[in-house]
């Protein structure tokens, strides 16, 4: 996300909504495959819509054992942001959110 696609802020400091922000699940190595990524598209697919597919970016951790799946989702509201994470955490294989 570059600066100018930086979520807005406020007059008090808190995130301007709607925004695009930039979700990320954290997966075991052994949990990440293809099958995996896709059950998070899913979810935010039923939750927000169609996610930005080429916003989605995919790494793996320096030691192999973790890969990061962030996906640009537009977040309608606080509460709206927090559904979408809370479902990605319950999804098996995702240990970490941010």
């Amino acid at each position: 996300m570059t600066e100018a696609q930086a979520p807005r802020l406020d007059a008090d400091g808190t995130l301007a909504f709607p925004c695009r922000w930039p979700l990320k699940a954290m997966l075991q190595a052994e949990h990440d495959s293809a099958d995996r990524r896709q059950a998070v598209l899913d979810v935010l697919h039923a939750l927000e819509g169609a996610p930005d597919l080429g916003g989605v970016q995919q790494r793996a951790s320096r030691n192999g054992r973790y890969a990061s799946l962030t996906v640009e989702v537009q977040a309608r509201s606080r509460d709206h942001l927090e559904q979408l994470y809370a479902a990605v955490r319950e999804l098996d294989g995702v240990v970490m959110t941010l």
